[in-house]
């Protein structure tokens, strides 16, 4: 990756973080931000096609290279983040220890668990789909909420 195409999966991270979720998000923010730092027209389109062909975020495009539809991949999430949370390891380890200390007991997991991290409900989110994926903790997602169950007894492991 280039550094531009860095600042642009950057931001984008950064978009998801403040609004709360991966798609779908509003490439104008994510465009104004990058063009405050610089990545403008043709080198911000031929970043967009590469961080899109590596997998880091859909995008649909229209006419004149109009974005219609913008996501952050869970993949590009996990290339990513480490350069909007340099600290990513030590906050999931908080979030972690709050699964096992204080298990959420109701639908909204991601609110208590960033509460008790001290970090954000999409950072939570991620964690909790990668942890669900290794088999180590199950939930239940409605429009309710989150909601945790079947917390393994090795996820201690993690934070050990």
């Amino acid at each position: 990756m280039t550094p531009a195409d860095t600042l642009l999966l950057a931001e984008t991270i950064r978009e998801a973080i403040n609004t709360g979720y991966t798609l779908p998000l509003d490439w104008t923010a994510v465009k104004s931000r990058v063009s405050q730092a610089g990545l403008t027209g043709e080198a911000l389109m031929e970043s967009l096609d590469a961080i899109a062909r590596a997998d880091y975020v859909n995008v649909q495009l229209r006419a004149n290279d109009h974005v219609s539809h913008y996501e952050l991949t869970r993949f590009g999430y996990t290339i990513g983040i480490t350069a909007v949370v340099p600290d990513i390891d030590e906050v999931h380890k908080r979030i972690i220890a709050a699964l096992i200390n204080d298990p959420p007991k109701d639908r909204s997991a991601l609110a208590d668990l960033a509460t008790q991290a001290a970090t954000d409900e999409l950072i939570v989110d991620q964690l909790l789909r990668n942890l669900e994926d290794q088999g180590l903790v199950g939930t239940s997602r409605t429009f309710g909420g989150v909601k945790v169950h079947d917390i393994s007894p090795t996820l201690h492991r993690l934070i050990n």
